[in-house]
């Protein structure tokens, strides 16, 4: 055991902060992998977006979500195709870097940019590094949610980017295009 007080205390304090970010990834985890919306639930909306940001931040997972610009209609799969690909920028940041960990969400409604379009973008810095294959908490994906996320913003008439080292060197970025309602 360690005899200075004060190093045992901190020590403590460390390994309640390490409990208490596990235990929120893992619940975060289990919002962020509830399966896809079957045909008769509701469509996951612009509004939920805070919520689901809100629900991966943890002591050692800085999130955070900042529109840009008034906010204007979408078409239905147009926003889900959007929500979606937030939560699954989230996930994957989430489950393969190690913390501390930064990712950005960025939605930009910009319509002297762009009359026809809201632009997503969910960029993380990369952490710590990847995370080892084997590290507690952490379950494998099957590897097809970027590829799903793609086929949505494909199929609303969108575009995805996914880029290695987009805001940092070391993160991914993520980013869409997708049409607003009343674009060509």
């Amino acid at each position: 055991g360690t005899r200075e007080p004060a190093t045992a205390q901190a020590l403590a304090q460390v390994a309640d902060t390490a409990r208490s970010a596990l235990l929120g990834l893992r619940g975060m985890l289990r919002v962020l992998d509830a399966p896809p919306a079957a045909a008769g639930d509701v469509v996951p909306s612009l509004d939920g977006l805070p919520a689901l940001v809100a629900a991966a931040a943890t002591p050692l997972h800085r999130v955070t979500l900042t529109e840009h610009g008034e906010r204007r209609a979408l078409p239905a799969d147009a926003e889900s195709a959007l929500v979606r690909l937030v939560q699954e920028g989230l996930t994957n940041a989430l489950r393969h870097v190690a913390p501390p960990l930064t990712v950005e969400v960025h939605v930009d409604w910009d319509a002297e940019r762009d009359a026809d379009a809201v632009r997503v973008r969910v960029s993380d810095d990369g952490g710590a590094g990847p995370r080892a294959a084997d590290d507690a908490g952490v379950r494998a994906g099957t590897g097809s949610g970027l590829a799903a996320a793609e086929r949505r913003v494909t199929a609303a008439g969108g575009t995805l980017d996914v880029e290695r080292g987009g805001t940092d060197a070391s993160g991914w970025t993520l980013s869409a295009r997708l049409p607003t309602v009343g674009a060509a």
